[in-house]
């Protein structure tokens, strides 16, 4: 009836975010900054140029992250609910994040430019789940608000996993040993975190998915997958033990999470898009 049409605001709102929303553009701008940090943070130079340039290129990460907060807030108030419910909006909020986690470094240009990465990679994804650009109702199965719990904390994981991805990539391109060595400390300093927003999400999921189907795990394709992904990165926490004592070694343990991340690949679009399951609306 008409009392279920959204007001004529929302409705100029959604044909101004239909208009301006371009993840692409993002993707590419994001891209371009990635490229830029990841060389500075690899050939570090104090010219002028490159002090100019650098002035440059933090406006323009402000001036994204402040276009990504724009758009994830219109969805908000044009849908009335916290933009998470499907794949473009729950990489666009990947992409917020790992924004903002390179405007936290400002002094490690390495790690900014390997986190835009991340966030050109998110929007990427997002432009191409979204080519048709809609805002629809939400569906009643995911009106729990331990959904938008359980969501950001697997999305934080995803952030982290691929960022190791990305150093672990840099690191095994270097022939510097003292940087695959820094590297690696690195990647074991994200990594007890990565673990844990994982598990933790993987638990909130699983308290949701009791309350929306009466049951905590049912074996659904992305609950295994994000199950055996758990163990995958799990593995590196223990390479105290004697048989997993060549991850002690930077270049082992870049190699591997550098494969790892196809099990996260797997998890987001494997077990969403591939396999049925009660994830497909994911």
């Amino acid at each position: 009836g008409p009392d279920n049409l959204p007001s004529a605001e929302k409705m100029k709102a959604e044909r101004i975010y239909n208009a301006y929303a371009r993840p692409g553009v993002a993707a590419a701008i994001a891209f371009a900054l990635a490229v830029f940090y990841l060389f500075s943070g690899i050939r570090p130079s104090d010219t002028a140029f490159v002090r100019r340039a650098t002035y440059c290129c933090g406006v323009a990460l402000y001036m994204l992250e402040i276009y990504m907060l724009l758009m994830m807030a219109a969805i908000w108030w044009i849908s009335g609910h916290i933009p998470m419910s499907n794949g473009p909006e729950t990489m666009m909020f990947m992409a917020l994040a790992a924004l903002t986690g390179a405007l936290c470094v400002r002094r490690n240009g390495l790690l900014r430019g390997a986190l835009l990465l991340v966030a050109a990679m998110s929007l990427a994804v997002s432009a191409i789940g979204g080519r048709t650009p809609r805002i629809g109702a939400l569906m009643p199965v995911l009106s729990s608000p331990l959904l938008s719990v359980h969501v950001m904390l697997v999305m934080l994981a995803y952030v982290l996993f691929v960022l190791m991805a990305v150093l672990s990539a840099v690191a095994l391109c270097s022939k510097d040993k003292a940087r695959q060595a820094s590297l690696a400390v690195t990647n074991r300093v994200i990594l007890t975190p990565a673990v844990f927003l994982l598990a933790a999400g993987i638990f909130t999921g699983a308290v949701w998915a009791n309350c929306s189907w009466g049951r905590y795990w049912g074996w659904d394709p992305k609950e295994t997958s994000a199950l055996v992904m758990l163990l995958i990165y799990a593995v590196p926490l223990h390479s105290g033990m004697r048989c997993l004592s060549a991850l002690n070694r930077p270049k082992h343990l870049h190699l591997f999470l550098l494969i790892a991340v196809l099990a996260v690949a797997f998890t987001y679009f494997g077990a969403n898009y591939l396999l049925p399951g009660k994830h497909s609306y994911a």
